[in-house]
């Protein structure tokens, strides 16, 4: 299940930390479309080890993404989408090895994306954009083969989008609003 649970105006204010001292018996948190505040506690990366579905999008989340969500070994869906949320993607998001479903959009992340979501042999659903990404598209994300939708578009990416099977149908709009971007399937790089 993708998408809004919209809880509307009946859960605010911030994620209680103790949420985290439920444990590895929780599967899923859906907690899309409400108005939580704040920052994501550490103990939910530390304590809900054995989460498959992470649903926080569409709040008004700030700080960042832990380094710790590699704890997260059984996790098939992460969407934290459409909050505030600053800093970079941690590397650590390719110890992911079952994610499939990874939305990061409409937020306040920069830095690079990491080349180690390549690892994430699972992955079909890749969204950034509309954040401050920069660098360059990894290879690694090219290379996966199970793709069934990307977007890239309105980053500060720059260089050759990469070749690979995971790119081969992807249309210009994935990739559009990175003036630094070049490629198939934008515009060919100036030599």
């Amino acid at each position: 299940m993708h998408g809004d649970c919209k809880c509307g105006d009946r859960l605010t204010g911030s994620i209680p930390s103790e949420l985290g001292n439920i444990g590895s018996k929780l599967e899923y948190i859906y907690l899309g479309g409400c108005q939580l505040t704040g920052a994501i506690p550490e103990s939910l990366y530390t304590g809900l080890t054995g989460l498959t579905d992470f649903y926080l999008n569409s709040n008004k989340l700030t700080g960042g993404i832990s380094k710790s969500v590699s704890n997260f070994k059984k996790l098939t869906n992460l969407a934290l989408d459409h909050n505030k949320l600053t800093g970079m993607i941690p590397s650590t998001v390719g110890n992911l090895k079952k994610l499939g479903y990874f939305d990061v959009s409409t937020n306040k992340l920069s830095g690079p994306i990491p080349a180690s979501l390549g690892n994430c042999k699972s992955l079909y659903h890749l969204t950034v954009n509309d954040n401050m990404l920069s660098g360059h598209i990894p290879q690694s994300l090219a290379d996966l083969t199970n793709y069934i939708y990307v977007d890239f578009s309105n980053n500060k990416l720059v260089g050759q989008i990469p070749q690979g099977p995971g790119f081969v149908n992807q249309t210009a709009s994935a990739f559009s609003g990175n003036k630094g971007l070049c490629g198939h399937p934008l515009p060919a790089c100036k030599s």
